[in-house]
Formats: structure tokens, sequence, C-alpha cells
């Protein structure tokens, strides 16, 4: 496969300042590459998402569970939430690589610093989503897979594990909405939505008291460093009135956070909705 790079340093895609455009330069020229490129994640016995870890990877042969990736036996499974025919897959998967650099797990160990791995913490289903779709439409001969219809006509799969698999898929995607004096507010991302309702409550109580309510405002970038010092990254903060605001949580923990501090200091026109899309 020949990249359709030509400088790593120089045709590395950027997200800048939360608009999720895309700046990568594709050539004319790359390989024909035929096969799958999947988002997977990790999932435990019960069914439940572990974490917010997301693989983006390809594979020449689409299967409803890739025991490959699980070849050691441990107690989760890797379920694919997403799939992609393509192609292009090699070009497909690294532009994606890219596209979430700022989301990419790098292993350290005591012998060995910044290995980098096919994981991405993505917190946000909505900027995961968005970021793919946009990437997708540019990519010539590429269709997306259902994946739930795909594990209802699975014949090697039982009833019983097809509905459990496509009760997890139905819980991948979720949306955060706010209403403020019955004007929708929403925001493309869920980050953004979730840092504007602090804003609004910040605008009623004051932000002095909102940062000593909730760890998740700081003064500083560096106080939510401290705080957050596994998970954190540049990405996940918003900065408002000279407050810095840590988005880096799950949706539904983002609508339970709105949610609890409108309770609490009684602000019945600002309103909050966490909803699992089917």
């Amino acid at each position: 496969m020949q990249s359709n790079f030509t400088e790593k340093k120089q045709e590395k895609n950027f997200w800048h300042n939360n608009n999720y455009f895309i700046f990568a330069e594709i050539t004319n020229t790359y390989t024909m590459d035929k096969g799958f490129v999947y988002v997977a994640r990790l999932i435990d016995y019960s069914g439940n998402f572990l974490g917010n870890f997301h693989k983006i990877g390809k594979s020449v042969q689409y299967k409803i569970r890739e025991t490959q990736l699980n070849s050691t036996h441990l107690p989760v499974d890797i379920l694919f939430i997403r799939v992609f025919e393509t192609e292009n897959q090699s070009m497909l998967e690294q532009i994606l690589h890219t596209c979430f650099e700022d989301y990419r797990i790098q292993k350290q160990y005591l012998d060995r610093r910044h290995i980098t791995t096919e994981w991405f913490d993505v917190d946000d289903t909505e900027v995961l989503n968005n970021r793919i779709d946009k990437v997708v439409r540019l990519i010539p001969n590429t269709t997306e897979v259902n994946v739930i219809s795909k594990i209802s006509s699975d014949k090697n799969t039982s009833v019983v594990e097809k509905n459990e698999l496509v009760s997890v898929l139905k819980r991948f995607k979720t949306k955060l909405s706010l209403k403020y004096n019955g004007e929708d507010i929403t925001q493309e991302v869920a980050s953004d939505t979730f840092a504007l309702g602090l804003s609004k409550i910040a605008d009623i109580i004051g932000w002095e008291k909102l940062d000593e309510d909730t760890d998740i405002v700081a003064p500083t970038t560096e106080m939510l460093k401290d705080t957050f010092p596994m998970s954190f990254r540049d990405s996940g903060v918003r900065e408002i009135n000279g407050y810095k605001i840590w988005t880096g949580i799950s949706n539904s923990e983002k609508a339970k956070i709105l949610n609890r501090h409108i309770m609490k200091n009684n602000i019945p026109n600002l309103e909050v909705s966490y909803q699992v899309l089917s």
C-alpha cells in the first residue's frame, strides 16, 4: 500500500478550534485496498462498555466478533460498533487515526515510552460520529455496514446473544440536548453543549461559586490536569470567561452534572435531556 501522505508532519490532520474540519491533503495516487475499517469497543461479560476506549482498525473480512482481537480469552469482549466496507481500507484507517490523534492512547513502561496504539479514549460519542461521518463522505467507494442487520442474520450466533449485542449497540449513540427559556441551544457536539449549560448556570450563581461546587471547573488548565491526570487531554478543555471546563466525561455524566446544579440552584428555565439514539 502506497501511503497517501507524503510526509507525516506535513499531512497530519488537525481539528482546530472545535470546528472539526479536516485539514488533510489526500493525493490522487494510492493503491486500491479492499476490505473493512471498523470502530470497536470493549464490553464486559454483562454487556456494559468499559470506559471510553475505541479501537480503529482494518480487516480483510468482517465478522460479528473478531476473536483475533481477544485471543487470550480475557473476561471482556470486542464489539464492532461501526464498520465500513471500502476499496481504500489502509487510507481510510490512516486518515481516521490521524483525525483522532488528540484522543490516541499512548502506553508507557519503565523501559519503553510513548508506545503508539490503535486505541482512542473518546468520551463524546457525538465527536466520534461527527468526525467519522465527515471523513467517510470524502472517501470514494465506501459504504457503512448495517451492523445490527448483520448480527440479526448471523447463523452462528444464538438468539439470546443476538438480542444482547443489539441492545449494547443501541446504547452506543447518545445525544445531550439543552433548552434555555424554551429555546433549543444544543450545540453540534455534547462537549460544547455541556460547557454552554455550565455557563448559563454560572451566569446565575457566579463562576466562583460554580468552581467551588464542582471539580470540573477550574481557573487554570494545570488544576484540571492535577484533578484528572489519567484522562486529561487539551482537546477536552473548554474556556469561558477565563474559567476552564473539563468535558472529558460521558454524555450521561454530563447530563447528571448539569441536572444536579439545576436542581441545587433552582434554575427551572434551563432544561437538560440525555437520549440514547436507536
